[in-house]
């Protein structure tokens, strides 16, 4: 597996790009959407991008998934399951108390403690970490 981390957004939050050695891979965390994320994807020979997940919904973790979203529509939005009602409000997603602009998107599919998710051969278990938002999470591969 391959893992590229880049920074990106209004606030420079870091985005990961994960890639098996088939070009199976995911996105975490995208925080604005520009030629240089497209530029880490293909570098990292990315041809099939599976999931574009987000650990948390405040802007500057998903301000770049609903236009990462229409470049790579068969990829699936994931997030955890208190967190989806943000992707798609400014307000909630504290968008809104910036000024910034926001590109609303939805879950394709939401995550719980204990969920996996699977990126060519490898599992990445999902952790709740409630807190900073209810809905929060982190992935363990072990």
């Amino acid at each position: 597996m391959n893992i590229k981390s880049v920074c990106l957004g209004p606030v420079s939050a870091n985005c990961y790009v994960f890639c098996g050695e088939n070009g199976e891979g995911a996105v975490v965390d995208r925080g604005d959407y520009n030629f240089q994320l497209e530029k880490v994807i293909e570098e990292c020979g990315i041809k099939t991008l599976k999931y574009i997940i987000c650990t948390h919904s405040h802007f500057d973790h998903i301000s770049g998934v609903g236009r990462l979203k229409e470049k790579h529509p068969d990829a699936q939005v994931v997030v955890g399951t208190e967190d989806a009602p943000a992707l798609s409000d400014a307000v909630l997603s504290a968008a809104a108390d910036f000024g910034l602009p926001f590109y609303p998107c939805y879950a394709d599919k939401t995550v719980v403690d204990g969920d996996s998710l699977n990126v060519e051969g490898y599992t990445f278990s999902v952790v709740a970490t409630p807190g900073h938002t209810k809905g929060g999470i982190i992935l363990y591969c072990e």
